[in-house]
């Protein structure tokens, strides 16, 4: 004859291995939930930081390094902006381009700054008349027709 044993567990270490099972389910939940979290936060200052660097950089367009030797100042008399370089005495008329590493003015038709071979900024890019890969190619196209 077959013997069959049924063991019999008490109400109480049930409930504990629940109360064990739910704690080690709801710890995993919340360590996910602070993973989560954290990189959503780094996400978030990755986004501060690039927006803080654009806002710099634009700020040094329009006004210059904190080591430019160029001001942004006003004309009463022709009603208009000019830039002046207090160390040289010289006066635009127009925005120039000036290289935000060295300082130097960069020619209007020139890609970078030829005095310390820095690429021109993204503020500089807008002032730069120079001709264009694509005009380049359509110049040369042009020419061959």
């Amino acid at each position: 004859a077959t013997t069959i044993a049924v063991a019999v567990v008490p109400q109480s270490h049930l409930a504990a291995a629940r109360e064990a099972a739910r704690t080690v389910i709801l710890d995993e939940h919340r360590e996910e939930c602070r993973e989560e979290a954290l990189a959503k936060l780094e996400e978030k200052k990755r986004e501060q930081v690039q927006q803080f660097n654009k806002m710099f950089e634009d700020f040094e367009g329009e006004y210059g390094t904190m080591n430019t030797k160029w001001e942004r100042l006003w004309d009463d008399a022709s009603y208009a902006r000019y830039w002046y370089n207090w160390e040289s005495g010289a006066t635009e008329w127009t925005r120039p381009a000036i290289c935000n590493v060295c300082d130097e003015f960069i020619d209007p038709m020139d890609v970078k700054c030829f005095s310390c071979d820095a690429p021109r900024s993204r503020a500089n890019m807008e002032l730069y008349s120079g001709i264009s890969a694509a005009q380049l190619k359509a110049k040369r196209l042009a020419e061959e027709a």
